[in-house]
Formats: C-alpha cells, sequence, structure tokens
C-alpha cells in the first residue's frame, strides 16, 4: 500500500513538473514581441567604436559596440552564412553573448559576419543597412600587456602593468607599484623587448 502511494504521489509530481514546463514555455513565446520593420534607412548608422568594413581575427572576444544617437529601442541582427542571433541594446549598448560570439565566427571564419541594427521610432521599426565585419584565418595573439595610469598624471604615484586576454577580454595585474612604496615602474618596456 504504501509503496503505491509513493508512486502516485512521484506521478503526480511529474503531471505537476511538466505542467509547469509547457506553462513557462506558453508565456516565453507569447511575450516574444514581432519586429516588422516600416522603415529602411539609407544612411549608415553610426555606432562606437566603429566596427564597421573592418577585417578581424577570428577568436577575438566579442566587439561590443553603442549607438551614437539615441533609440528608444534598438535590437542587432548578427548573421553568418549559416548562423544568426539577435542582440537588444541596454542603455544604446550591445553586450554580445560570448558563445553567441564565438559560435558565429566560427561559422564565418574566412568569411564575413553582416550586422543589422534595428531601432524603433514613432513611426515604427526601422533598419540601418547592414555593415559587415570580416573575419581573418589567422588568429589573434592572446595576450597585450599595458601600463595603466590615472589620466593627466594626477597620480601618478599610482600605476601597474597589466595584460588582457584578447580572446575573453579578462583583465590581470602583472604589477602593481603599491607593493613597493608607489615607486616607479619600467612601464615603457619589457627587460631586453622579452615579454616573459
Amino acid at each position: 500500500m504504501v509503496s503505491s502511494d509513493i508512486c502516485t504521489t512521484i506521478a503526480m509530481k511529474k503531471e505537476m513538473y511538466i505542467c509547469i514546463t509547457w506553462l513557462v514555455l506558453v508565456l516565453i513565446t507569447s511575450c516574444k514581441e514581432e519586429r516588422n520593420i516600416m522603415l529602411q534607412f539609407e544612411e549608415a548608422v553610426t555606432i562606437f567604436p566603429d566596427y564597421q568594413e573592418v577585417k578581424i581575427p577570428y577568436n577575438i572576444a566579442p566587439l561590443n559596440f553603442s549607438l551614437a544617437a539615441p533609440a528608444e529601442e534598438a535590437v542587432a541582427v548578427f548573421s553568418s552564412p549559416g548562423y544568426q542571433f539577435e542582440v537588444k541594446a541596454a542603455k544604446q549598448t550591445f553586450i554580445i553573448p560570448f558563445s553567441k560570439w564565438k559560435q558565429l565566427l566560427k561559422d564565418a571564419k574566412v568569411d564575413k559576419v553582416s550586422i543589422t541594427v534595428q531601432i524603433r521610432t514613432e513611426q515604427g521599426w526601422g533598419a540601418y543597412p547592414p555593415f559587415c565585419v570580416y573575419v581573418a584565418e589567422e588568429s589573434i595573439d592572446p595576450y597585450i600587456a599595458y601600463r595603466l595610469i590615472e589620466p593627466g598624471y594626477a597620480l601618478w604615484n599610482r600605476m601597474g602593468i597589466y595584460q588582457r586576454n584578447l580572446e575573453t577580454y579578462q583583465e590581470s595585474v602583472i604589477y602593481e607599484n603599491k607593493s613597493t612604496g608607489y615607486n616607479c615602474v619600467n612601464c615603457h618596456s619589457f627587460c631586453m623587448q622579452d615579454p616573459e
């Protein structure tokens, strides 16, 4: 008797989970806004940094960018020969998901990525002409090293040498002078040009 009650309880829980999952899926798909492009702008979109018509290594981190002009809502559509995804702007800025970007560049290697920016206006959704980013076969060196110092040298004694992974944008410290009494650092070159 006890085992049949347990089986009944388990079956009811499974049904409940299936119903909740189905309900969540219905809500997600029904909330997706349909964008009908009513306007085709003739001028090119102005973005910062300006990545239009550049050639990039296939392993570079996502090239996030912002719209120069304000827009109520904006969406960027990224397309390669066999892959496509959209990114919605947050405060005029497109933050590209890392995994989708990597898939896009993998698909577009030795080809190009087409990017179409769409904005919502009072007359409806409009689209700028697409621009291309060309993807090279060559990879980028994974790290760049640089000196980081306050602008204008106002606090010249607080400085360090950092490195950034160009495949992920993660920054790490090579050397900070706060551990040695805020002394000057040989920031301009590596010893004998040896990056080790």
